[in-house]
């Protein structure tokens, strides 16, 4: 492949990964919340997700999931069901107050964050449809 096919795809999801959205609330919540190392965590679990989805595709298989629509739909309401869990917890959560002067705040189940992470993305069914649209082009 070319430098110019290269450096486009890269800007591409370069783009992809500064736009906003549900990932980068809960990785703003979990680094207010649990300190560097959980929002750390959570950003490299949600970047091993995304790299799973480009393999995904990449081999083929997101095309399976794309043509199958009970596999498809599974995931959809998976996400959905884990969006709908995450904004429970922020709801319910009855320690909404931060410590803003307390910045090593560690938290109780460090491994949340890392699970969090992976799981909003890999939950995602439109990056299936972002990464089959990239990388039908190259």
């Amino acid at each position: 492949m070319e430098l110019q096919l290269w450096l486009s795809l890269a800007l591409v999801c370069m783009l992809g990964a500064l736009s906003p959205g549900p990932s980068l609330a809960l990785v703003v919540r979990n680094t207010m919340l649990g300190g560097q190392y959980s929002g750390l965590g959570t950003a490299i679990s949600h970047g091993l997700a995304v790299a799973l989805y480009a393999a995904i595709v990449l081999t083929g298989i997101g095309l399976v999931l794309i043509q199958s629509p009970l596999i498809f739909q599974a995931i959809q309401y998976g996400g959905a069901a884990f969006l709908l869990y995450l904004a429970y917890k922020a709801l319910s959560s009855k320690d909404s107050k931060l410590d803003l002067a307390n910045t090593n705040g560690e938290t109780k189940e460090p491994m949340n964050a890392w699970r969090d992470g992976f799981l909003i993305a890999f939950l995602n069914p439109k990056l299936a449809i972002f990464f089959l649209a990239l990388f039908s082009l190259v």
